[in-house]
């Protein structure tokens, strides 16, 4: 997470949302449009209570965005030598 400025609790973990599902619809024929619904906090989690974020994105950005995301979740499902940074 180097040269990012993840928002972090008062107990300095990385304050995160777990993401509940997501929409994406082309838009204009030119963009893609990325809908996101996450919970803010536990309780929302339990109760089904979802926030929503609605993004676009260029077909350029929608495939970088893609690329970064299978490369972390490969990395992520990859077993970690002990004490090696994951990220």
């Amino acid at each position: 997470m180097a040269g990012l400025n993840w928002r972090l609790h008062p107990n300095g973990d990385v304050a995160l949302c777990p993401v509940g599902g997501w929409e994406i619809a082309l838009m204009a024929e030119v963009a893609i449009g990325l809908q996101l619904q996450f919970f803010r906090t536990p309780e929302d989690m339990l109760r089904g209570t979802h926030a929503v974020e609605q993004l676009v994105l260029t077909p350029a950005q929608a495939r970088l965005l893609a690329e970064d995301l299978l490369r972390k979740a490969t990395q992520a499902e990859a077993p970690a030598a002990p004490g090696a940074p994951r990220n």
